[in-house]
């Protein structure tokens, strides 16, 4: 991921992601952490994996800062929820 996207050191780093329903991978989770974005903003598409994602981005030192669920279609069952994570306080 690195060599694809290098790091900007002028500014901190936010990330905005919206991986597929089943959410983003451990690996690209650990991937994202170790560039120590100042704010990471994931998309989930539905409520099932929320709990998986947090656990997730919480043991590489991230916090969840801010949920917004958004009923972006509108006559079905499923809702999208925004997630804002950012780093811990031993991370910084």
């Amino acid at each position: 991921f690195a060599h694809v996207l290098p790091r900007c050191r002028k500014h901190d780093e936010v990330v905005l992601s919206d991986p597929p329903r089943s959410g983003m991978t451990i690996e690209a989770i650990e991937i994202i952490a170790q560039r120590q974005p100042f704010k990471v903003v994931q998309a989930c598409c539905g409520i099932d994996g929320v709990p998986g994602q947090i656990r997730e981005w919480m043991r590489v030192g991230y916090k969840l800062t801010k949920t917004v669920p958004l009923d972006m279609f509108c006559g079905t069952p499923h809702l999208e929820v925004i997630l804002r994570f950012e780093p811990t306080a031993e991370n910084r």
